[in-house]
């Protein structure tokens, strides 16, 4: 499910959500597998505009706790900030990110299966700084799409002996 919604004249919010259930039966490794699970994955993006040409944005995901295969992955998730402002007439907007702004996306899991036991630990450092310009050359105006009707255009260039 997804839902976009102006909370306010500052504030917009997008907010997306999922529910999984996944199953795996076979055979896998010389033994039977029979797991199931259900599972939660959300998604929000916040928007609040500050003052003219300033927004500020703050945004991130959860996943919870997952069944894949033979291994369970625990919950995990990320946050992220980004301030953008336009500039030039509102023709261009400079943007500043900041990815995973409190270093707390990781992965983390473990397997019981057979005579095997294993966990698993990653944490990487998936912070990331970017700034980004982006100019519009269509003048604020909207672009026109000409309607083409290829056929109807072929059959009157040929009647018209052209």
């Amino acid at each position: 499910m997804n839902a976009g919604i102006p909370v306010t004249k500052w504030y917009r919010t997008n907010i997306y959500w999922q529910v999984v259930y996944n199953k795996y039966k076979g055979f896998v490794n010389n033994g039977d597998i029979d797991v199931s699970a259900t599972g939660f994955m959300a998604n929000i993006s916040n928007q609040f505009t500050v003052k003219k040409g300033w927004t500020f944005e703050l945004s991130g995901f959860y996943r919870g706790r997952m069944i894949e295969g033979i291994l369970v992955a625990k919950p995990m998730g990320r946050a992220d900030i980004a301030i953008p402002k336009t500039v030039l007439k509102d023709k261009g907007t400079i943007r500043i990110n900041f990815r995973d702004f409190l270093s707390i996306q990781q992965f983390s899991g473990y397997s019981r299966y057979q005579n095997v036991d294993v966990n698993i630990h990653n944490q990487w450092d998936s912070r990331q700084v970017n700034v980004s310009f982006t100019y519009r050359f269509n003048k604020g105006q909207s672009v026109q799409h000409r309607d083409h009707n290829g056929a109807g255009d072929e059959q009157n260039r040929v009647k018209g002996g052209n």
